[in-house]
């Protein structure tokens, strides 16, 4: 039986692809450092957050032993291509297992689609209360009140911060 060997990372097209996206990620923190307060500090924080998982997965792709430990880490499996890498490069898998992830990422996919429609006409907080409470209650099966009540915290949340704190008003919500 041979053993099939991990390309290396240089021969890997995530691995050019996140570096890309690190790149245009730090064009994007220096373009807003001039940007005025309210402006530049939604796509600072998003920057601030994305740039170490970046690194990490760039990490991950050049050692074998921090991708094994961010293996342990990873969350959920909606876009797990893993598999159908595996059967490209192996060519013998479960094809089960493969048919069974694209439905699921379609579903997840019109589920964003048509969240962008239902916030284009209900504006900002109304759209994440609407969005949260269906998609806990009917993708995720989840009971009545829990997805209410979280669906509720989360839209108090998003309004406490944009009213209190940065001060917009929440007419400037909608589009």
């Amino acid at each position: 039986m041979a053993r099939v060997s991990k390309p290396k990372f240089w021969q890997d097209f995530g691995f050019y692809f996140a570096l890309l996206l690190l790149i245009f990620v730090v064009i994007i923190f220096i373009a807003t450092l001039g940007f005025s307060y309210r402006s530049a500090l939604f796509p600072l924080v998003v920057c601030i957050g994305i740039v170490p998982l970046i690194i990490l997965d760039i990490m991950a792709r050049i050692s074998t032993k921090v991708a094994s430990k961010v293996e342990l880490l990873s969350g959920g499996d909606i876009f797990d291509l893993s598999t159908i890498e595996k059967v490209r490069s192996q060519g013998e898998a479960d094809t089960e297992q493969v048919e069974t992830k694209s439905p699921r990422l379609l579903i997840v996919l019109s589920w964003l689609i048509g969240g962008l429609a239902v916030f284009y006409f209900v504006g900002y907080l109304p759209f994440i209360f609407l969005f949260v409470f269906c998609f806990l209650r009917f993708f995720a099966s989840r009971r009545i009140l829990p997805s209410f009540l979280f669906a509720l915290g989360l839209s108090l949340i998003t309004w406490v911060i944009f009213t209190l704190f940065l001060r917009i008003s929440p007419i400037s919500f909608t589009l």
